[in-house]
């Protein structure tokens, strides 16, 4: 199994550029069609004001492209976003959910 990430946060993107790709009431809706794609095992959405970021398990070897997917879901068809959003795969996405359970990430 093998875990990544994608993010949008505060200090990469303006709150104008965040709320896109904020799913506000969407979010079930979301997370059934990210665990119908082939290979996500499982998946995790976590949404607040200052972040949103797509947390996916896959089957080994197994890659998904999430920006493509994120976009899908919000009915966006353009890449002039891309640039907001930072990816992590296998460790550096642990580290990274480390930091962000603890705190270390947060704005305030």
């Amino acid at each position: 199994m093998a875990i990544q990430m994608i993010g949008i946060d505060h200090s990469a993107a303006a709150i104008d550029i965040r709320t896109i790709f904020h799913l506000r009431k969407r979010t079930v809706e979301a997370l059934e069609i990210i665990k119908q794609k082939k290979g996500i095992c499982g998946c995790v959405l976590l949404s607040t004001c200052n972040r949103m970021e797509l947390w996916v398990s896959t089957e080994d070897g197994c890659e998904i492209a999430l920006y493509e997917l994120l976009c899908e879901i919000r009915q966006i068809h353009t890449v002039a976003y891309q640039k907001y959003f930072t990816q992590r795969k296998e460790e550096e996405a642990v580290r990274h959910l480390f930091r962000l359970a603890g705190g270390l990430e947060s704005r305030i």
